[in-house]
Parts: structure tokens; C-alpha cells; sequence
């Protein structure tokens, strides 16, 4: 539901300094500060940290500018808060009058942007574009797609974080630059250090302001100011060593620059910014269930946390040594737990904050890669005092806009060490069709190893929720139900066949390739928001063989086993059997551990049936209790082979009336979503339709006849034969059988067939 309250969060709230913290007397992990917001405005009090990556518009002489900070980076301070445009490289303004979170993490909105509030009381501002110079001295933005993505010039390498100090690192014409932004009692104080250059830089540092008496000062040898109408412009000479200049941005025309120091120093680590640390026992289950879940207690959250946040974790992977794991959190923070080796007792401490909306963590060698909106991030904890200092852009190539679906989902490797995320279609509020599409929306992207190549190797994605990167290459991603997309959906795909087009023919862009068939789609009842696929590896203690698929359902909080068939071609096609597991919440990622089992991670942000905000747990297979579920499936000439790990009874095996199935297929068109039609009582009248207005409620399934079921030698697998054996887009089979053991085996298949193999 779309929250429409601008609800704003004032500098002091914004961060969360140490004074402000000690009214949080923790006892028992519970707060005695009882004047926090909370409710539908919890996040107003909410410690981002002292850098928070967003979308942000601002306002600026009473109307809404249509220039933003779409990869911006917000520095709050304890009176002011300052605006970072990470692609321009502009300190856009600085305001006392805080930030407006409208977007889906925070107010819940769906066609607002987040506000810098610069309506009534802005110490300055910038223009839209770069501000410093290219090679001509022009200011102009020459960018492929006018107002977004990154410059020739200019380059973003990320920020260092000492106590809550943050120093920008960035590169103009190849030359680094080292930015720290600190507040004074009338303005920002900003400090450059410039290496050593043969050539002249010129920033444009401003040109508007509501203070009637603002100026800016300088101090440095090698720089000079210049007011032109009102805009202030820096000259940096060239210099054969590196210089250090100090600013002032102030309402007060006596306030001066300080003098100018050394950043360099401090870019080694410093004072951590989130002290406190949260333990827990960890217990194992000893159920008599098929799979075994233990549930993992995450920190505490809103009045419970001295940092007043929520835990909503959205990724998890572990460092090489098995006890320690990174998870991400859809808040923008990341946690660091420890203890998951010996699994007795769990640690957490926050490991980093202000990440935007990152759904995405991999760890290569020990070192974490976050993804966000923004770009993939390297971070590093350079004092080791479980906090990240060092947040290096590993690649911000990625196009965005200020739609508040552009989710980027996963983060994932290959054997070559290539990573791989897919990337949401800006799907419009309410769910049906697109706003403003650029060439990274709706596509699977491949980053080189050495993160310097952004190419889009898919396109036609709506909301894949997740991906998987398999052993040999192979591509999956979830697909959600909407427009150009009939059902949920598991896209399979192996790139030696070209660019895949995956629906969307508004995400196609110049993919002139056919529509590529998903290995499985999938009814609401069975997925109705897809999540990632991992492949299972050779040590798994999960129950399912190695180089198997399985995939996460977030919506229905669920875990599938696919059972996939190779056939002519090189298609692929399959079903899902659901695991009899029950989550504490969605399941949106999945990593294993070392010792084979697997952990899941979910929250609820959209649509789910999650039981809880969020949930953390580790699955394992009880080997005491034989595997209830089909293994296999696969699609002969004769009939349909589902394969078991158990040997079954004969007398319900060989009985037709053990199993049921029913068939239909979907209408794929610009309409939302599609209903179930028949495939062997066609209504082309009905199909017409469903292209021209939305056929959800169209329900028409085609009940097959079956001819024969028949146990093969192994025992354990069984061949249905059924009347016209032809291809359909879904297939369900329900069985209800006995092991011989006299075990129930009750359950059904969602698959897809698109090709019945000639032998």
C-alpha cells in the first residue's frame, strides 16, 4: 500500500551521535528511551550512519527541481545536513530543514522521491551537471542519455570512514582528490587534497543561496576563488606536489576557511561508530521432520536497538573461516555475526551502515561485495575492529532513475570470478506498465572480474527477485507477474545461445532475439515474488544431490526442489516440488556453509505471506527420516517419469487413480498478468481478449485422462501414461502414494513441458 505522508527527519535524528546515545541504557537488550517515533514513523529516529546513499529531489524557490541527486549520498550533521551527487561530483547544497524519506523502504511510497528539503532554508546550491570542468572548461553535460550515469572526466572511487567522518575519493581528468565535509557554527567547512598535476582544474561550487550575506572563502597556495553574478567558481593550479585547500561555506560574511590539513592520515580506519554488540544462544532442532530448521535470532530493532533500526536482512554469505557472516539488510546496513561455526551462541555487530537498498552480498577471498542501487561496493575493515572503514566503487556503471522500482537484485560469481545482478523495469505505481526506461532497466548485467565492464547480457525483466549463477554458467532468475509477464516464473538460460530475451517487451531494448521460455512458470499459488536459485554443492547436507537447482519463493515464504530435463535444442524445461519446511519469514537468499548446511534469510518489504518482518536460519536434511519428495521428473515419448529416493509400494504406484493432472497455458500480451486457459478446448475469443484487458479471472484447466501407471525396475520410479501427450506451458501432477516402508508420500508437481523428446 502506498504511504503518501511526507514524514522528514531532522540532522540531529538523522545520526545518532555518541551523546545521543547514551540515553539508551540497554538492560536485558531493552531501551528505556520511550520518546522515539515509532509506528508508521519509526525511521524517523533511525541512526543511518553518517553516510546514506538514496535517491534525493530537492526543492529549491518553492517548486520541486527536476534535477536530483539520483545517486546521491546524504552527510548528516548535527544542525545541517549536507547533499553529495556521486555521479557529478557536486556538493549540491546544504540545508537545516532535513530529509523526506517518501520511498518503499521508509513511508512506503511508490511514486514519491525522497526529499532533500531545500524549500525554505538552503545554505546554497548547485546546478544540475557536472561542476567541474572538462577538458574545454565547459560545464556542460555531455553525457550519452542527458542527466544520468557517470562522466569521461569525473569518477566516483568511494569514501573512507574515520569515527564519523567521511572522506570523498574521487578523480577529476585522472587526478585524485581527497574531500572531507565538516559543519562550522554558520555553514560547512570543506577540505581538498589535490595530488600532484600538470593541468588546471576549475569547480563551479555554487550558485544560488537563501542566506542573504552567504559567501564562501578559501585557503590554499595554490587556489583562488572567483564570484561571478553570484556563483562561485575554484581554480586549483597545477602543482607539482599535492596541496591541501580548506573552504568555508558560511552565512556570515567575517567566517573565514580554517586551515588547510592532511586527509591522507586519516583514510587508515578510526574510531568505530557502532559500539555495542547483541548475543545469543543458538540451539539446534531436534525435530522428527524431514528437514531440520534452526532458527537464528537477529539483533533487536526499533526501541530494543540504540540505533533504532530494522533488521529487514536481504542477503548472507560467510567469510572463508566458516564462523563469520555478512548479511545485508534492505535498510542499507550490514551486520556482521559471529559463532555460526560451533553454532552455540551467535554475536552480531554492525559491521557497516548507509548502503541503498542493497539485495545483494558476495564474499571473494574474504572480501565482501555489496550491491545497491547505486553500484557494486568493495569494502574493507582496515583496523580490524569489525567495522568497515574503506568503501570502495567497484563498478557504478549502472544506469538508474528515480523510479522506486529499480531494485537490483542479487550478487552473484562464476568460475572466472565475473559477477552478475539482475535489474528491475521501473514498473509504475500500481504495478502496471513502465515509467522512463534506460538501457540497464529490465536486463541481467555481467561485471568483468576486475569490475571495469558493465554489459547487459539479457533483457525483457520485469522483477526477478533473485538469481543464480549455476557451476557451468548456466543464468537463472525469478520473474514476477505483471505486464508482459502471464505468471511467476523461473528463467533458465545458458549464455554460449546469444542475448536472451526474457518478455517485457518494453525492457527489450535492441535484443532482436525470440522470447526465451522459462524452464518452469509458475501459479500465484506456488510463487506469487520469486527470489534467488542456488545450485547445491558436492558437500550439501540439504537432502538434494549436487549440481542440483533450488529455488526461493518470497512471496509464499517457501523452498523448491526443481527437477530439471535437458531436451532437444539445448532448452530446458522442468517442475518444483515444494520442501515440507516452515520459515520464520520470506525466502529471499540462500548461501551454504562450508559444512553443507544452508542458510536462508528473507523480510517482508512487498508481497509476502512472511510470519515475521524478517528471519535468519540454517536448514539441514534429517537423514533419519526417508525424503517424502520426488527427485526427479522427466518427459519421455511414452509419459511422464517422477523418480523417488524410496522405494514405493506396488499396489499404489501401478493405480491410475494415485494421480491426478490438469493442464492449461497462459496468454503473454502488455496486459497484467494472465488467466489460465484451455489448451485442448481452445477459446480464441477468450485469448483475443486476455490481450486487450486483464484475464485474471479467466479459469479454465484441462483435466488429462490417465492411461496407465506403471513401477519401473528400480522400484522407485514411477511412468504415467497419459491420454494426448502433447506440450503445455503448466502442468500439475498430484500423487498420493505409500513408500514401502508405508511412509505417505502425498504432494504434487508444478511444471512446464515444451518439447516431448522424440526417443
Amino acid at each position: 500500500m502506498v504511504n503518501n505522508s511526507a514524514q522528514t527527519i531532522t540532522p540531529h535524528l538523522m545520526k545518532i551521535s555518541y551523546l545521543l546515545l547514551i540515553p539508551f541504557l540497554i538492560s536485558g537488550l531493552q531501551a528505556t528511551e520511550s520518546k522515539k517515533p515509532t509506528g508508521k514513523d519509526w525511521y524517523l529516529a533511525t541512526n543511518h550512519g553518517p553516510a546514506f546513499f538514496q535517491t534525493f529531489g530537492d526543492y529549491y524557490e518553492g517548486e520541486l527541481r527536476k534535477t536530483n541527486a539520483i545517486k546521491g549520498l546524504a552527510l548528516p550533521f548535527t544542525n545541517r545536513t549536507a547533499l553529495f551527487n556521486t555521479e557529478t561530483l557536486a556538493l549540491v547544497s546544504a540545508t537545516t530543514d532535513g530529509l523526506t524519506l517518501n520511498n518503499t523502504p521508509w513511508a512506503g511510497g511508490h511514486g514519491q522521491v525522497n526529499l532533500f528539503n531545500n524549500k525554505n532554508n538552503y545554505l546554497f546550491n548547485t546546478s544540475s551537471g557536472p561542476v567541474w570542468a572538462d577538458d574545454k572548461g565547459s560545464f556542460k553535460d555531455h553525457r550519452s542519455v542527458e542527466g544520468y550515469g557517470n562522466f569521461k572526466h569525473l569518477r566516483f572511487n568511494g569514501y573512507f570512514r574515520n569515527g564519523t567522518n567521511i572522506i570523498l575519493d574521487y578523480q577529476v581528468h585522472g587526478i585524485r582528490i581527497l574531500d572531507l565535509i565538516t559543519e562550522n557554527a554558520h555553514g560547512l567547512n570543506r577540505t581538498f587534497e589535490v595530488a600532484r598535476r600538470d593541468k588546471k582544474l576549475k569547480v563551479r561550487l555554487s550558485n544560488k543561496s537563501s542566506q542573504t550575506d552567504f559567501n564562501i572563502s578559501v585557503t590554499g597556495s595554490s587556489a583562488s576563488l572567483k564570484n561571478e553574478d553570484g556563483t562561485y567558481f575554484l581554480t586549483i593550479l597545477p602543482s607539482d606536489k599535492t596541496d591541501h585547500i580548506s573552504l568555508s561555506y558560511a552565512s556570515s560574511k567575517g567566517t573565514t576557511a580554517p586551515a588547510p590539513r592532511a586527509l591522507s592520515p586519516m583514510a587508515k580506519g578510526g574510531k568505530g561508530i557502532s559500539p555495542h554488540s547483541f548475543s545469543f544462544d543458538l540451539k539446534e532442532s531436534s525435530s522428527s521432520d524431514p528437514w531440520l530448521v534452526d532458527n537464528i535470532p537477529l539483533p533487536p530493532t526499533l526501541l530494543n536497538s540504540p540505533y533504532h533500526n530494522k533488521t529487514r536482512v536481504s542477503d548472507v554469505d560467510f567469510f572463508s573461516d566458516g564462523d563469520r557472516a555478512l548479511l545485508s539488510t534492505w535498510d542499507g546496513d550490514i551486520w556482521l555475526a559471529t559463532g555460526l561455526k560451533e553454532f552455540k551462541k551467535i554475536v552480531w555487530k554492525r559491521y557497516a551502515t548507509g548502503f541503498f537498498e542493497p539485495l545483494g552480498l558476495h564474499i571473494v577471498k574474504d572480501t565482501p561485495y555489496i550491491a545497491g542501487r547505486d553500484a557494486i561496493w568493495k569494502i574493507y575493515d582496515l583496523n580490524n575492529d569489525n567495522e568497515a572503514d574503506k568503501f570502495e566503487i567497484f563498478n557504478n556503471d549502472v544506469l538508474l532513475t528515480t523510479n522506486f522500482h529499480e531494485f537490483q537484485f542479487g550478487l552473484e560469481t562464476d568460475s572466472k570470478g565475473n559477477f552478475y545482478f539482475a535489474k528491475s523495469a521501473p514498473v509504475r505505481a500500481g504495478g502496471r506498465g513502465f515509467d522512463k526506461i534506460l538501457a540497464h532497466n529490465g536486463t541481467f548485467i555481467k561485471v568483468s572480474a576486475d569490475g571495469k565492464k558493465l554489459e547487459v547480457i539479457a533483457t525483457g525483466l520485469r522483477a526477478p527477485g533473485g538469481i543464480g549463477i549455476g557451476p557451468n554458467g548456466e543464468i537463472t532468475t525469478g520473474e514476477n507477474e505483471g505486464t508482459w509477464q502471464p505468471c511467476c516464473k523461473i528463467n533458465y538460460y545458458e549464455p554460449s545461445r546469444g542475448k536472451a530475451f526474457f518478455g517485457v517487451e518494453d525492457a527489450r531494448h535492441d535484443n532482436k532475439s525470440p522470447y526465451t521460455e522459462p524452464l518452469c512458470y509458475l501459479p500465484m499459488a506456488v510463487d506469487n515474488s520469486g527470489g534467488s536459485q542456488i545450485w547445491v554443492p558436492q558437500n550439501s547436507k540439504i537432502g538434494i544431490p549436487s549440481g542440483e537447482l533450488i529455488h526461493l519463493s518470497y512471496g509464499k515464504s517457501s523452498i523448491y526442489h526443481v527437477l530439471r530435463q535437458k531436451i532437444d535444442g539445448g532448452l530446458h524445461q522442468g517442475g518444483v516440488v515444494k520442501l515440507p519446511i516452515k520459515l520464520s519469514s520470506s525466502a529471499q537468499r540462500a548461501t551454504f556453509h562450508q559444512d553443507g548446511s544452508l542458510y536462508v534469510v528473507g523480510f517482508r518489504g512487498w508481497q509476502t505471506n512472511a510470519a515475521k518482518e524478517a528471519g535468519f536460519q540454517r536448514i539441514r536434511r534429517n537423514t533419519a527420516i526417508p525424503n517424502p519428495l520426488p527427485t526427479g521428473m522427466k518427459v519421455t515419448k511414452k509419459g511422464i517419469i517422477i523418480h523417488f529416493d524410496v522405494a514405493l509400494d506396488d499396489e499404489l504406484a501401478t493405480d491410475p487413480s494415485s494421480f491426478s493432472v490438469r493442464r492449461w497455458k497462459y496468454i503473454r500480451s502488455k496486459q497484467y498478468g494472465s488467466g489460465q486457459f484451455s489448451i485442448d478446448n481452445p477459446d480464441l475469443q477468450a485469448e483475443k481478449k486476455a490481450t486487450l484487458k486483464e484475464s485474471k479471472s479467466h479459469r479454465q484447466q484441462d483435466k488429462v485422462n490417465i492411461l496407465s501407471a506403471t513401477l519401473l525396475d528400480d522400484k522407485k520410479s514411477i511412468l504415467i501414461k497419459i491420454a494426448n501427450h502433447k506440450p503445455a506451458q503448466q502442468v500439475k501432477i498430484d500423487y498420493d502414494l505409500e513408500s514401502v516402508d508405508g511412509d505417505e508420500l502425498i504432494g504434487d508437481i508444478h511444471s512446464t513441458i515444451h518439447k516431448i523428446p522424440a526417443e
